[in-house]
């Protein structure tokens, strides 16, 4: 899959930048920062590698799943099966690279502040503006791609209620899909407006908002069904 290959640059990436970045620090530098950038614990820089190896784990994981479902295409001749298992391992791959994207992105992002912890010349970094702007983003991609999934208990909006029949989790990922899409645009915007703790806030405020929007729709979708059905 070409997302396999894409992930592995990106995992290499991530312990590229980390290497590059561990030669010329020193030995303690900034290794956690407040909401404004501002290191308020210093340690060693080999405590830097802790994201590249969460990237790594996390392509793990996802092999992991990627192995599972290519084992259930295989063992299946039914082509409706066949088919949404294939929809399904393209979707995860997509979910696979954008996480990986946003982590290490965020792995930029630590290791300039470790950098501008130790150098006064350095102009210091609003991370919660950076990461409010990346996982904007991210909630537009793969709000796009959860229309794409067929059910399954790994990827797309998951709940007892979606998981009924193929009507509620076909109407309730699309409608999920534009929630996300639309809250990660309004994140990304606020983000370049605001700085801090209130894109924390904002973060925070508006994936419970919206969780709790699309729970609500889903499970009138599912009463809905479950009276059709009576």
């Amino acid at each position: 899959m070409k997302t396999r290959i894409i992930n592995i640059i990106l995992v290499t990436l991530a312990f590229a930048m980390t290497a590059l970045a561990l030669s010329i620090l020193p030995d303690v530098v900034g290794v956690h920062f407040d909401i404004h950038g501002n290191p308020d614990r210093f340690g060693s820089k080999y405590e830097l590698l802790i994201l590249p190896l969460t990237v790594l784990v996390m392509q793990v994981v996802f092999e992991i799943v990627f192995a599972y479902l290519k084992r259930s295409l295989d063992k299946t001749d039914d082509e409706k099966v066949r088919a949404e298992a294939t929809s399904n391992l393209k979707q995860i791959g997509i979910v696979s690279v954008v996480t990986s994207v946003v982590f290490i992105f965020v792995n930029a992002f630590t290791l300039y502040a470790s950098y501008s912890s130790v150098s006064v010349s350095s102009p210091s970094v609003d991370i919660m503006k950076c990461i409010g702007i990346i996982i904007g983003l991210a909630l537009v991609i793969m709000g796009d791609r959860m229309p794409k999934t067929r059910i399954n208990s790994i990827v797309g909006f998951r709940l007892p209620w979606t998981m009924y029949n193929d009507v509620t989790w076909r109407k309730s990922n699309l409608f999920a899909s534009y929630v996300m899409m639309l809250t990660g645009i309004i994140l990304a915007i606020c983000a370049l407006i605001f700085e801090g703790i209130v894109i924390s806030i904002i973060i925070i405020s508006l994936i419970i908002v919206s969780a709790l929007i699309c729970t609500l729709y889903a499970y009138s979708v599912y009463k809905k069904e479950k009276n059709n059905e009576n």
